[in-house]
């Protein structure tokens, strides 16, 4: 963790995972235009999957759970992240005049 700080002040540190740790952008979830795919970890404690699942739903979209995965499913399980997009772009493709 040192070494990711740097020699940042404390403040800087905190306001960045503030801001990482605090983020909800449930809110804005009927503003998209398109479904949403959204990928979560069964180990992410900053969004969890009833976050994830939350979105989908509101958007109409999907919501994938991908077990022992944890804040970064498209670095932790790059494979099936990539599949998972290739499916729900097709479908959405699919959808289109």
């Amino acid at each position: 963790m040192a070494q990711a700080v740097g020699t940042r002040p404390t403040t800087v540190v905190a306001e960045i995972l503030y801001g990482a740790f605090g983020a909800d952008i449930r809110h804005l979830a009927g503003k998209v235009a398109a479904p949403v795919l959204a990928v979560a970890g069964t180990e992410d404690p900053t969004c969890p999957p009833a976050m994830s699942r939350e979105l989908a739903e509101a958007t109409g979209g999907t919501a994938k759970v991908l077990e022992g995965t944890g804040h970064l499913p498209m670095l932790e399980e790059t494979d099936q992240v990539a599949e998972l997009l290739r499916k729900h772009l097709a479908t959405a493709q699919e959808g289109r005049p």
